[in-house]
């Protein structure tokens, strides 16, 4: 048998184990996310743009959670008829991750406001590396 085939079989044999990492880094991140929202708040964060929108908990819940759900679970479940897509969805979600930043920036927040933003989608980024590392077993 195959190095290749052997992980296969040993993943389909194996507990599930990538349900409840996705859950966990979900969960995670949005509590993090929180923890920094209020953070920078506390030290001074403005969280309003130049247009005047104010970024609150829940959004930072909402653009925390959804995202990470949606897409994790797009590339867990198209993984499993393409198992090539977990290395590619987890550099290119990390990166649309980081690459959003920019989204922030031009957003126009104050300093703080901008830090603690960009330090969530890092968090984020950081995530979705996690949540898709290889060598967790699949759901059978």
């Amino acid at each position: 048998m195959s190095s290749a085939s052997s992980r296969t079989a040993a993943a389909r044999t194996s507990g599930s184990n990538r349900p409840l990492l996705l859950t966990l880094v979900i969960v995670g991140a949005a509590a993090l996310n929180l923890v920094l929202f209020f953070v920078f708040r506390a030290a001074g964060a403005e969280y309003a743009n130049a247009s005047g929108m104010v970024v609150g908990a829940a959004n930072v819940l909402i653009m925390s959670v959804v995202p990470l759900l949606i897409g994790l679970v797009a590339v867990v479940l198209l993984s499993r008829r393409w198992p090539s897509l977990l290395r590619i969805g987890r550099w290119a979600g990390a990166a649309l991750a980081l690459l959003t930043i920019g989204m922030t920036a031009a957003a126009g927040f104050d300093t703080l406001g901008f830090t603690g933003l960009a330090l969530m989608h890092v968090v984020v980024a950081a995530g979705v590396l996690v949540a898709l590392r290889p060598g967790v077993p699949a759901q059978r």
